[in-house]
């Protein structure tokens, strides 16, 4: 507003001094004489050559004195809501300048010299009295915004006709324009008018007020994937920190929306300031343009809670884009908005600290969505930022006072070694009261679990008689023909399961052939490793057997194709059963053959079990075997089959000579192979038959002083 009285002038150039000399002082290149009402520009700026922003909007100026096109470094010029009617001849002078603004005005023509600004990228000439302009305008080569409404142009030049076109633009074209047209003036009643298209655009996209929409865009300018603070916002904007926090309310107001992730640092450095991220679904929503709204997590079930409670451990432990309070934040809210589950309910009441909710709640997320009963301590800690502050529980933990333990909530899982005693599940009681709507189905890990699919192809050789039991019992476990054995057994009231037993000397292809069998038949194997069943714990050995065939069965009622439980080398369970007066270890290992017995009994799906003696095997599991196939070593014919198949290159007299000498298993030969090849590749020398020959004297020498094992030991 142009000032009525000698007072108010006086008055406004005593501001414009002190605002120069401020100006001046600060060696600031931010000059703002906005607003006094000044009818010149004055002359104490001529020696300020630095400047690089000059607003001088809102006064009352009828010309630019010459000495303004002296600024070799000026980038921004607004004399928007002035009386000039021409623009300085010199203009073009201003090398540097990016913006010009003169809206606003009574310009009547805009010099030639202008298309001299190789760098203008904004120009503001609307609401003037412009009846042409010059067709240097497709000298600026830069220039990207370009208003001239208000004018009574009859013909726009090219370049500007063309900027002049309305635009499909993005979401992130419109907040790139906002920041690129926010200057040194953002605050401005003009900035916020010569932008308001692209700050309505955003506003509207994202559901915000349009000083929360320019907020946003700097915010997004700045980010790279790091949380941001006031003072990198400030920057963004180019104006001190004070100002930024002035609008502290519109930021928390964004993280309300979830559109900023706002974290207090608790940290040594900066400890107390706020931070900014941005959510991973609002980056690809921007990049994507599509319309952004919040997930909303109320009301969920139980189901939906937990996948939930997956993603953010994901992104707290595999991505590490929240941190361990930011998770805590997270899970506190999604238990604010579901309070009515029974499991948030029952998590509520158990009252505990922040720290061990938290590892009830990861417990409880590893056993529900990952299907794993139990969690080593350095899994266990990866959620928390630092060590330290998982340090006093794991010394709780291991020894056996932290609270959890105590309340019956967790416990160790007694495993057959010490440090296996650092791995710790959730109790019974607690699955109970906290899980028992998952209805969850524990199901054998996926490191017991041999797929079908990865199973190579293998050329077995066997003699007459398994080949043909093998050949039967493959066709058999087809899929077509093995559910409609299952469908007969069962309407005549007889046993579904196929339990099966190979057994004969080491090396003659047993487990060999329960990999070839699923291979063909595409059923996926379930590995039992019997040493891992066995717990120095008491009754530790019993719970173990029982969750192997639970877990299968689990297994079994969730696959299309029933899989194969293999127990290989059984040879230790399926032994004739001992005199219980002589030790508890042969209490433990009868009740744990008496389970087996009974699982076999009701046994639904495939069991193979492997050993390599039968002598001392317990009558009772004879006739649960239904089919039993002897794997004897092979005879001189097959053994020349091996023989020719292992070395190719070895000639026929020489597979008779080592067939017809050797008396050897599959798995004899297939060593004495291996050790040849190995000659072959340190000597470069194809071994002579000779050398064979030597080699099987060898694996001869070492079998025959090799100590007896299995049920004679």
């Amino acid at each position: 507003m142009c000032a009525t009285s000698t007072a108010e002038q006086n008055s406004n150039a005593n501001e414009a001094e002190l605002r120069i000399l401020s100006c001046r002082g600060g060696k600031s290149c931010f000059l703002d004489l906005s607003d006094l009402g000044l009818s010149e520009v004055p002359d104490e700026i001529k020696n300020m050559p630095y400047l690089r922003t000059i607003n001088l909007s809102e006064n009352c100026l009828t010309e630019l004195p010459d000495f303004i096109c002296s600024y070799a470094s000026l980038e921004s010029l607004d004399v928007s809501y002035n009386r000039l009617s021409h623009l300085p001849d010199g203009i073009g002078s201003l090398g540097s300048l990016e913006r010009l603004n003169a809206r606003c005005n009574q310009l009547s023509a805009i010099p030639e010299s202008i298309g001299m600004l190789s760098m203008l990228s904004l120009l503001d000439i609307s609401y003037n009295r412009l009846s042409s302009l010059p067709d240097v305008f497709s000298r600026l080569s830069r220039l990207e915004h370009c208003s001239v409404k208000g004018n009574g142009i009859a013909s726009l030049p090219e370049k500007v006709s063309v900027l002049s076109m309305p635009k499909q633009l993005t979401i992130l074209q419109h907040m790139e324009r906002i920041t690129s047209m926010s200057g040194n003036n953002i605050f401005s009643k003009d900035f916020f008018l010569t932008a308001k298209p692209h700050i309505d655009y955003v506003a509207e996209k994202l559901n915000v007020s349009p000083i929360q929409a320019v907020l946003f865009s700097h915010i997004v300018e700045e980010y790279d994937d790091y949380a941001i603070g006031i003072s990198q916002i400030a920057r963004s904007l180019n104006c001190n920190k004070i100002k930024i926090m002035q609008y502290a309310g519109e930021l928390a107001d964004l993280a309300n929306k979830k559109i900023l992730k706002a974290k207090r640092n608790r940290g040594h450095g900066n400890k107390g300031e706020i931070t900014y991220r941005i959510p991973l679904k609002v980056t690809e929503c921007l990049q994507k343009n599509e319309d952004y709204s919040p997930n909303n997590s109320a009301n969920l079930s139980t189901l939906e809670f937990f996948a939930i409670l997956e993603k953010l451990f994901v992104l707290n432990i595999g991505e590490r884009d929240i941190s361990y309070d930011e998770l805590i934040e997270e899970i506190d809210a999604l238990m604010k908005d579901n309070r009515e589950l029974p499991f948030v309910k029952m998590l509520r009441g158990y009252d505990l600290p922040i720290d061990e909710q938290m590892i009830v709640v990861r417990f409880c997320h590893f056993y529900a969505n990952r299907d794993l009963d139990g969690m080593d301590l350095d899994t266990l800690s990866q959620m928390f930022d630092y060590q330290s502050t998982f340090t006093p529980h794991k010394r709780k933990l291991v020894s056996g006072e932290h609270r959890l333990i105590a309340d019956g909530i967790i416990e160790n899982t007694n495993s057959d070694s010490f440090s296996d005693r650092e791995c710790f599940k959730l109790t019974d009681k607690a699955k109970r009261e906290l899980l028992s709507d998952l209805q969850i189905k524990k199901a054998c890990n996926s490191k017991d679990i041999i797929k079908a699919s990865g199973i190579k192809e293998k050329k077995l050789f066997y003699n007459a008689a398994e080949g043909e039991q093998v050949g039967r019992l493959s066709s058999l476990l087809d899929e077509g023909p093995f559910r409609e054995v299952q469908a007969r057994l069962s309407e005549n009231n007889m046993r579904t399961g196929f339990a099966c037993l190979f057994y004969g000397p080491p090396g003659c292809g047993k487990t060999e052939s329960v990999y070839q069998i699923a291979r063909e038949t595409g059923r996926d194997i379930v590995m039992v490793d019997i040493s891992e069943t066995k717990s120095m714990w008491f009754g530790e050995s019993e719970k173990r057997i029982k969750e192997v065939f639970t877990n299968y069965r689990n297994l079994v009622d969730e696959s299309e194709v029933t899989p194969i439980l293999l127990i290989n080398e059984a040879d230790a369970v399926i032994g004739k059963r001992k005199d219980v007066s002589r030790s508890a270890v042969a209490q433990t290992e009868n009740a744990i053959q008496n389970i087996i017995l009974q699982e076999l009994e009701n046994l639904k799906g495939i069991l193979i079990a492997t050993t390599n003696l039968t002598d001392n095997m317990d009558k009772a599991f004879e006739r649960r075997f239904l089919y039993k196939i002897e794997f004897k070593k092979p005879g001189v014919a097959v053994r020349q089959s091996i023989w020719k198949a292992m070395l190719p290159s070895l000639s026929d007299d020489g597979v008779k000579a080592v067939a017809s000498g050797f008396d050897f298993s599959g798995g004899q030969i297939e060593n004495v192979a291996r050790k040849r090849s190995v000659e072959y590749v340190l000597s470069g020398v194809e071994p002579s038959l000779e050398t064979l020959v030597a080699f099987c004297k060898e694996e001869l020498l070492n079998k025959e002083t090799e100590a007896k094992i299995g049920f004679g030991a």
